[in-house]
This record gives structure tokens, C-alpha cells and sequence, in this order.
């Protein structure tokens, strides 16, 4: 059975973990043989190996974790940026509901994006018709239809 489509990354996953495994060894490794070996001018070198080398995979995961703590912004401004009117089609922030498109305040003056305004008629404001002005939604319900 071949594997599915998003085990793609698993291998990656296993390549690093294998590397940081090789890695801590051989770290530990210098660090064993800075123990036993008599202590010269040529084994200097061997405890700054190991540290580094065990160090590795620590330096790597604490990164990691503070490049998913840190709350990155993005050069143009963010979320600021996609807040503002002038980015938006019209000036104005436009939400659908279904075939309706309710623009800006509800003063019904289509050239500030009035409630009507595009509203599938091409840009005529007919609000009379508009499920906008209905109140029938608000009225209760009957408990007995007779």
C-alpha cells in the first residue's frame, strides 16, 4: 500500500531527527574522549567540539520555538493595511448577503456608499425592496395557529 499524499514530509522529519541523533553522538563522543584521553595541547580542542556539537540541536529547537512565539508583522502593515477603506473597491467596505451588498452607513446617499447601492440592480438605490427594510423578522412567533 503506498503511503498517502501528506506522509511527503514524514521523511524530512525522520532525516532531521536522524541528523540531530548523529550530531548528539559525536558531540558526546569528543566530550568522552576529552575525558579519557590525557590532557594535551592536541585534545584542547575536543571539549569546545563536543559542546558545540550537543548544543546544536538545543540552539535549533529554541529558535524554533521563539520563531513560532514571536508575532511576525508583515512589511506593508499588516493587518492595518487590509483594514483600510482606501484599499477597498469603492472606498467603501462592502459584505454580501446573498444577492444584497450593504456598503458603508446606512444614510441611503450611494455616492458614500449607501445601504442600496449595488445591490444586484446595478447601482441603483432601490431600497424599497431591499430585505434590509423589512421587519418582519422581528415580529413573534405564534404559538398556536389556529
Amino acid at each position: 500500500m503506498p503511503p498517502p499524499e501528506g506522509k511527503a514530509g514524514d521523511a524530512c522529519v525522520w532525516f532531521i531527527t536522524c541528523l540531530f541523533f548523529l550530531v548528539i553522538l559525536a558531540g558526546g563522543a569528543f566530550l568522552v574522549l576529552y575525558v579519557t584521553l590525557p590532557e594535551s595541547e592536541e585534545t584542547a580542542w575536543l571539549p569546545v567540539a563536543g559542546m558545540i556539537l550537543v548544543a546544536i540541536p538545543w540552539l535549533f529547537w529554541l529558535m524554533t520555538c521563539m520563531y513560532r512565539t514571536i508575532p511576525w508583522r508583515k512589511p506593508d502593515g499588516g493587518a492595518a493595511a487590509m483594514d483600510s477603506q482606501e484599499e477597498s473597491p469603492g472606498g467603501a467596505r462592502r459584505v454580501r448577503f446573498g444577492v444584497a451588498t450593504v456598503i458603508g452607513p446606512e444614510d441611503g446617499d450611494s455616492s458614500a456608499g449607501g445601504v442600496g447601492a449595488g445591490c444586484g440592480d446595478g447601482g441603483s438605490n432601490t431600497t424599497e425592496s431591499s430585505s434590509l427594510r423589512s421587519h418582519e423578522s422581528e415580529v413573534p412567533l405564534a404559538f398556536s395557529m389556529s
